[in-house]
């Protein structure tokens, strides 16, 4: 008999990598970086419900000078799902742009988006939020899934 309510913690950490994209490099140059950055916690799953579990995170990007930026993340290529991996199992998630979890974010490739961020005046800080996503119905064992990305940015 299987339990009603799996406690599972989705946890995604991301893991931030800077690349620095510049055909020429001068004194007029920003310098950017990210400052903060949190992973989505998914909390608890229930593969039995089939309704789907949400979480989000932030993203804090500095520029010394006016910058434009561009985020994307890698491991995807396509619309297809994101996975986490747990002990015997795989979760799959998707991350998004947008509220309405409409637009994947990714790296711009296969019909994903990346996000542009225009840093101006002072502080010159943006902010970013990461929408996440576990479809409800995935029938997995209890246990932690983890999964980590590398994101970019250029500038």
């Amino acid at each position: 008999m299987r339990k009603a309510c799996r406690d599972l913690c989705c946890w995604l950490p991301v893991a931030v990598a800077i690349s620095t994209y510049a055909c020429i490099s001068h004194a007029a140059s920003a310098t950017c970086s990210v400052t903060s950055s949190s992973g989505i916690n998914f909390g608890s799953y229930d593969p039995l419900s089939g309704t789907p579990v949400s979480g989000a995170a932030t993203v804090q990007v500095a520029c010394d000078k006016n910058a434009t930026v561009t985020l994307s993340i890698d491991g995807q290529s396509g619309l297809g799902p994101r996975q986490m991996t747990g002990a015997t199992d795989v979760l799959s998630y998707q991350l998004y742009t947008d509220a309405a979890m409409r637009t994947i974010w990714g790296d711009g490739t296969g019909g994903t988006q990346t996000v542009t961020l225009t840093l101006q005046g002072s502080p010159r800080f943006g902010l970013f939020t990461i929408y996440g996503q576990v479809p409800g119905g995935q029938d997995v064992s209890v246990g932690t899934y983890n999964a980590t990305l590398i994101m970019t940015l250029s500038f």
